[in-house]
């Protein structure tokens, strides 16, 4: 009996499967190869890449310019950042409406559309229904065509607030999303994207995110004087003046809130140690000696379209009158007060002529 025994040798099928194996991926190693040299663009030149160029490009690289050339003293002023917002805005707005139509052309984008709009709307009606009741003094029921009025006004600047936010949010997810696309290039896998930039690329996207806050800013500066007439909300700010206090008292003072803060407060102001001011007086003073002409023309349409110059209630000859119900009335009365207008509201009290002078005589 032969005790040598031959060691085991890798089969010839073993050996074949790796071999082919090895085959199999360098053949597609090398037509990923062939692929990427056929596939990659050709360099382009300076001219070529500049020519382009989109519109909207265009203004960002404007607006980059103007940024650095009215900067004084390392700062910008108002008037200069309101001037680079609104280049680079012109150039938001084009891509941004592009935005807008994709998603528009798709179910989701319509009803994400429809709700923001629904929402803005029923927004502005619930401010013009609070800007009503701040002018005339009475629940806007009565003055439904005021309120519609007031509506047509205000509603142009709560839209324009929605499609801010909306076009941020597009832009941010639409920079997030061309992020993602450039870097799945790197590995072969191409997804279209939302812009039409074909040169240039990643520096506009960049140039997008700089430029989108002074945008943001430029409209701010731009729609500020119609903004501060639409305030309605009647917020008390107390503004203190604490540079009486010691530090014991200054402690104290940030120790404490609401109630039991405004009471110190008013201890303190009586012993005269500070000295407190209500910025929401101050803001109605304000208000009702420069009303804006908003607040002027909802009293004067109230005046002319909502109150009447014959009434069954008892008035003066110079005053309007909207009956509210069977019992009050609001009254109207052009004076020499900013708004132009005084309203006020006073009982009803009919009137009634003598049985005789109502009676026809027969022929």
């Amino acid at each position: 009996m032969d005790n040598n025994v031959a060691d085991p040798q890798p089969s010839n099928t073993a050996t074949g499967l790796v071999g082919e194996a090895r085959k199999k991926l360098r053949h597609y190693i090398d037509t990923w190869r062939r692929s990427s040299k056929k596939d990659a663009a050709p360099k382009l030149s300076w001219k070529e890449r500049f020519s382009l160029l989109t519109l909207s490009q265009w203004t960002y690289f404007f607006a980059l310019l103007a940024l650095i050339v009215l900067v004084e003293d390392g700062e910008w002023s108002n008037r200069s950042l309101t001037w680079v917002g609104l280049i680079a805005a012109v150039g938001i707005s084009r891509e941004i409406w592009q935005l807008f139509h994709r998603l528009w052309n798709t179910t989701l984008g319509k009803g994400v559309f429809l709700v923001l709009y629904a929402a803005t709307a029923n927004f502005a009606i619930a401010i013009a229904a609070l800007k009503v009741n701040n002018i005339a003094g009475i629940e806007p029921a009565p003055l439904r065509f005021t309120l519609g009025f007031t509506t047509l006004i205000m509603l142009p600047m709560w839209i324009f607030i929605a499609s801010v936010i909306m076009a941020v949010l597009m832009l941010m997810l639409g920079n997030l999303w061309l992020m993602l696309v450039l870097l799945l290039r790197v590995v072969r896998i191409r997804l279209p994207t939302h812009w039409e930039d074909r040169s240039f690329a990643i520096l506009t996207m960049f140039l997008r995110l700089i430029l989108l806050p002074i945008v943001i800013l430029a409209l701010y500066f731009v729609i500020k004087p119609y903004a501060d007439q639409l305030h309605m909300f009647d917020t008390t700010i107390t503004v203190v003046d604490d540079r009486a206090l010691n530090e014991q008292q200054k402690a104290q003072l940030d120790a404490l809130n609401g109630e039991a803060r405004e009471a110190f407060l008013v201890a303190l102001a009586r012993e005269g140690v500070v000295e407190v001011e209500s910025m929401s007086k101050k803001k109605s003073a304000v208000d009702k000696a420069h009303p804006g002409w908003i607040n002027i023309m909802i009293a004067s349409f109230i005046y002319e379209m909502e109150t009447y110059p014959y009434s069954a209630c008892a008035k003066r000859e110079e005053e309007r009158v909207l009956t509210i119900d069977d019992y009050s009335m609001l009254v109207a009365t052009k004076d020499d007060s900013p708004l132009g207008v005084s309203f006020s509201v006073k009982p009803c009290v009919p009137v009634y002529s003598a049985p005789e002078q109502n009676s026809v005589t027969p022929p």
